[in-house]
């Protein structure tokens, strides 16, 4: 996808990179999740990439 604010502006050219990851814990911790999102954008048009990281802790009842 070519993202662009306007016809008469340049193509941003942005990547995206995704990492997801989840453990489930076992033994005494039965029941215990953690999950990770990480994800980095990049664009030759910004002087600054954008990071994002979301970590989760779960627990099943």
């Amino acid at each position: 996808m070519d993202l662009k604010e306007a016809e008469n502006v340049a193509s941003q050219n942005q990547s995206e990179y995704i990492l997801f990851g989840i453990y489930n814990f076992t033994g005494a911790l039965k029941g215990f999740s953690v999950s990770n999102f990480a994800g980095i954008q990049t664009s030759p048009r910004y002087d600054k990439n954008f990071l994002q990281n979301r970590f989760a802790l779960s627990y099943k009842f």
